[in-house]
C-alpha cells in the first residue's frame, strides 16, 4: 500500500456524521460507534475482545455491537499501538516543493530508525501485565528472583535459572495456558516484517521555539495491510490510522496559552507542548519493560516544559497515574490537572473514560472539530477516482444507455405492429364482407381478387416485420452481450498505477481509450493485460501511443490512448 496523506484540512467539517473507531494493542480491540451531533459527541455504543487477531477481533466486536442493536458505520479509524509517531525536522529546502514521493521516501528514511527503537517487540512480561495475568509488582517479583537465581548460578557453576514464564508458574501468578498465549502473541509481534507505511501533516508547525517540524507517522506495513484487509472483508472503509501517543492531544480545548499534556499509558509515556493548537514539541519513552517512576516522568517533562506554562494536563491509564501524578507535581512544582472533555462528549456509556481517550480523540480529529497539527496519522483506503475515472462507472452507463434505446425501440416497434394490425384486421373485415356478399359470384371478380391480394400483402408484411424484430432483438441482445463482456476485460485488465478517462465508442467494434498512468510500465501492463483479454472478442489493440502527463490534482505521469478496431476475417 502507497500511504501518501491526503492534503485536506481537518477543520472542514465532514458530512459523514457516524464513524467506527477501533483501537488496537496488540492484546485485544476496542471498539465504539461514534455520532456526531452539532459541536459534540455521543458514544452509541462500545465492544471489547482480547483476540489478538485482526479478522476475528473485528468480528467479534461487530457482533457486539450488532446484538446491542446498532448498525455499522460504512466509515471508521484504527488507534494502533504499533504506529509511532515523531515531530520531524526534514531536509527540503525553504521554499521548495518536492513530489509526495520524495516526501515518502524522506519520512521512511527519517522514521526507519526511530520505529525500530521505539516499536520492539515486548518481552514475556509486559505481554503478561498487558493481557491482565499479573501486574507490575509481582513482574518485579519474578525478575528479582531470576537475578538471584543467575547470580547463584555464576557463584557455583550451576545451570542457567529459569525463564520468566516457568517462575510465573511456580509462584501461580499464571497457568500454563496463560503462558503459551502470551508466548504465541510473542512470537506474532516478532514476525514483523521491516518496511514502514508512513504519513505526514500536509503543512509544519509555526509556533513554538522551534517551527518548521512536520508531524509524522509509520507503521510496520504487516500491521497495516492486516487491518486494511479485515475492514474491507467486512465493507467497511479504514480512513485513517492514529497512534496511540500523542493522540489525546486532540481533546485539549484551544487555548491561546501554552499547554503541556502527560500521557501516562501501560506500554509508554509521553509528554507534549501544544501552542496556538499544534504538538510543537514532544518526548516518548517505552515502558514496556521498566516500571514507571516519578524521575522518568521528570526526565520527559524538563525539555518540554516552558516558563509559561503553569500546569499540566495529565492522562492516561496507567494503574498508578494518580500516584504519579502527584509526585510529578511536587518535583516539577507545578500544578497537575486532569483531562476534561468540557461537555463535548456524551460518554455516559464508558465506565472507565480515560482508557478511552485515545479513540474519542482520533474520533474528534477525523471529524473535523480539532486542528489538524494535533494528532499524527497515516491514510488507510486511498481515495475514491472520480465517478467519471470509474470503470464500473462507464459499465453502468454503456448498459443503461443500451437499455434506454432497447426500451425506445421496443415502444416504437409496438406502435407500428399495432397499427399494422388494426389496418389487418379492417382489411380482413372487409374481405370477409366482399366474400360474402359475392358468394354467389364468379371468383375471377376483379375487386374481389385485388382485395384477397392486398390482404395477402399485409400479412407478409405482418410476417416480414415479425421476421425483422425477432432479428433485430437478435442483434441487440448480442450486442449487449459483447458490450457487457467487452467492459469486464478491459475493467479486468486495468493495473494499480492506471486511471481511465474515457471509453468512446468511434464507429461499430471501433473503440477509443485514454488514460493516465503513474509509470510507463504501467500502461505496458496494462497494454499486454487488455490484448490478451479483448482477442476473444475479435479485437486487438491497432494504435497505443503514450506521452508524459499530468493526471488526478495534477500528478506527474504519462497520458495514453489506445485504439481498438475488430479484426478483419
Amino acid at each position: 500500500m502507497k500511504n501518501i496523506l491526503k492534503h485536506v484540512s481537518l477543520l472542514t467539517k465532514r458530512k459523514k456524521k457516524r464513524l467506527l473507531a477501533l483501537e488496537a494493542n496488540g492484546f485485544g480491540l476496542k471498539a465504539m460507534i461514534i455520532t456526531k451531533k452539532g459541536e459534540s459527541l455521543r458514544v452509541e455504543g462500545t465492544a471489547e475482545t482480547r483476540s489478538v487477531v485482526a479478522r476475528q477481533a473485528l468480528e467479534q466486536v461487530m457482533s457486539q455491537l450488532k446484538q446491542a442493536g446498532l448498525s455499522l458505520p460504512k466509515e471508521a479509524v484504527l488507534v494502533c499501538a504499533g504506529a509511532v509517531p515523531a515531530l520531524l525536522k526534514l531536509p527540503v529546502p525553504q521554499g521548495k516543493k518536492i513530489a509526495p514521493g520524495q516526501i515518502e521516501e524522506l519520512v521512511r528514511w527519517e522514521m526507519d530508525e526511530l520505529t525500530q527503537d521505539l516499536a520492539l517487540p515486548p518481552n514475556i512480561g509486559w505481554v503478561m501485565i498487558a493481557r491482565g495475568h499479573i501486574d507490575a509488582i509481582q513482574r518485579d517479583q519474578i525478575l528479582d528472583t531470576l537475578d538471584k537465581q543467575e547470580s547463584y548460578a555464576g557463584r557455583h557453576g550451576g545451570t542457567l535459572p529459569a525463564r520468566f514464564g516457568e517462575i510465573a508458574i511456580e509462584k501461580g501468578f499464571i497457568d500454563r495456558e496463560q503462558l503459551e498465549d502470551c508466548l504465541a502473541i510473542q512470537e506474532r509481534l516478532h514476525l514483523l516484517e521491516d518496511s514502514l507505511n508512513c504519513g505526514w501533516s500536509d503543512s509544519t508547525t509555526t509556533a513554538g521555539s522551534q517551527p518548521g517540524l512536520t508531524l509524522c507517522c509509520a507503521i510496520h506495513e504487516t500491521i497495516g495491510r492486516e487491518w486494511l484487509q479485515a475492514l474491507r472483508n467486512s465493507e467497511i472503509r479504514l480512513e485513517r490510522i492514529y497512534p496511540e501517543a500523542l493522540t489525546s492531544a486532540a481533546l485539549l480545548p484551544l487555548s491561546p496559552a501554552a499547554q503541556c499534556l502527560v500521557e501516562i499509558e501501560q506500554g509508554h509515556i509521553t509528554v507534549s507542548s501544544i501552542e496556538q493548537g499544534e504538538i510543537t514539541q514532544s518526548a516518548y519513552r517505552r515502558t514496556c519493560n521498566i516500571s514507571v517512576s516519578e524521575e522518568d516522568l521528570a526526565e520527559l517533562c524538563r525539555p518540554v516544559l516552558t516558563a509559561d506554562m503553569e500546569a499540566m494536563v495529565i492522562t492516561g491509564s496507567h494503574p498508578n497515574k494518580e500516584y504519579l501524578g502527584t509526585a510529578l507535581a511536587q518535583r516539577m512544582n507545578r500544578k497537575v490537572l486532569p483531562l476534561s472533555l468540557n461537555g463535548e462528549f456524551d460518554c455516559t456509556l464508558l465506565s472507565q473514560k480515560e482508557s478511552w481517550y485515545a479513540l474519542l480523540g482520533s474520533s474528534r480529529h477525523y471529524l473535523g472539530m480539532s486542528s489538524h497539527l494535533l494528532a499524527p496519522f497515516l491514510p488507510g483506503e486511498p481515495p475514491l477516482p472520480a465517478m467519471h475515472k470509474r470503470p464500473m462507472a462507464w459499465l453502468n452507463i454503456a448498459t443503461a444507455c443500451l437499455l434506454v434505446f432497447i426500451g425506445f425501440y421496443e415502444i416504437s416497434h409496438s406502435r407500428s405492429m399495432g397499427k399494422i394490425m388494426a389496418e389487418t384486421e379492417t382489411l380482413q373485415g372487409e374481405v370477409r364482407t366482399i366474400a360474402r356478399a359475392n358468394e354467389k359470384m364468379s371468383n375471377k371478380s376483379a375487386e374481389y381478387q385485388k382485395l384477397v391480394a392486398k390482404r395477402d400483402a399485409m400479412e407478409d408484411k405482418n410476417t416480414s416485420l415479425k421476421h425483422r424484430k425477432d432479428a433485430v432483438e437478435r442483434v441487440f441482445m448480442h450486442r449487449q452481450q459483447v458490450m457487457t463482456g467487452f467492459l469486464e476485460a478491459i475493467t479486468g485488465s486495468i493495473p494499480d498505477g492506471v486511471v481511465l478517462e474515457s471509453i468512446d465508442e468511434q464507429e461499430w467494434f471501433l473503440f477509443h481509450i485514454k488514460g493516465w498512468a503513474l509509470e510507463q510500465r504501467h500502461i505496458d501492463m496494462f497494454h499486454q493485460s487488455l490484448s490478451r483479454n479483448i482477442a476473444e472478442w475479435n479485437l486487438y489493440i491497432s494504435e497505443s501511443p503514450s506521452a508524459a502527463g499530468r493526471g488526478w490534482k495534477d500528478a506527474e505521469g504519462y497520458e495514453f490512448s489506445f485504439i481498438l478496431m475488430e479484426r478483419k476475417s
